[in-house]
């Protein structure tokens, strides 16, 4: 790639980067529905310094330094606990939602524009049962998460197209690599952490 590639590419991490924002704001949401109040500025920090241990080996010490960083501020450990706990609930499901994307793969049948309606469809359900269920707040992180996960996997597929930028990558494809690309992202959230958050809780 020449230097505009490199600097095009820089200026999508650091969109990247600013998109954390959303996880920091329905971690604020959650904690809301745990009858914790923080200010917007106290979430985005604490979420913001506790993110900088996400990829130390064992991927939870991002949820135990944000725990102890509120509980240093006082709050209580225990609605801190069930706000991280909700917090990888409610993104799991989430990114579980881009399954839709990619069903036209396993059948062929099935065409694009019904995979973004399934999409869609069960979004809005999700977002319906959880403010019956459990609170505004509960279903309005789980959008907000939402939102930073479709942008995240076009962020990926600008980047994708734009390397091969040589061949010609229809829509269908395009879809499809955006539900793969959060699929892939959720089996490596699952996978090293369902062990060692069990063992955090205990």
């Amino acid at each position: 790639m020449n230097t505009s590639g490199w600097v095009f590419i820089t200026l999508l991490s650091f969109f990247y980067g600013g998109m954390n924002l959303l996880l920091a704001f329905a971690w604020k949401k959650i904690l809301e529905h745990c009858n914790t109040q923080v200010s917007l500025n106290w979430a985005v920090k604490t979420y913001g310094i506790s993110q900088l241990a996400k990829y130390v080996p064992g991927n939870i010490f991002h949820i135990a330094g944000r725990q102890a960083l509120a509980m240093a501020d006082g709050f209580s450990s225990k609605e801190i606990l069930k706000s991280n706990i909700y917090e990888l609930i409610l993104i799991s499901v989430a990114g579980s939602t881009s399954f839709f994307l990619i069903i036209s793969i396993i059948f062929p049948l099935l065409t694009p524009a019904l995979s973004i309606i399934a999409f869609l469809s069960s979004i809005l359900i999700i977002y319906w049962v959880l403010s019956k269920f459990l609170s505004k707040a509960i279903s309005t992180a789980f959008i907000t998460q939402i939102v930073f996960l479709i942008f995240s996997a076009l962020v990926f597929t600008i980047i994708l197209a734009f390397i091969i930028h040589k061949q010609t990558i229809n829509y269908e494809i395009l879809i499809c690599i955006v539900g793969a690309y959060t699929v892939a992202w959720l089996a490596g959230l699952i996978t090293p952490e369902r062990q060692q958050v069990l063992e955090y809780v205990s």
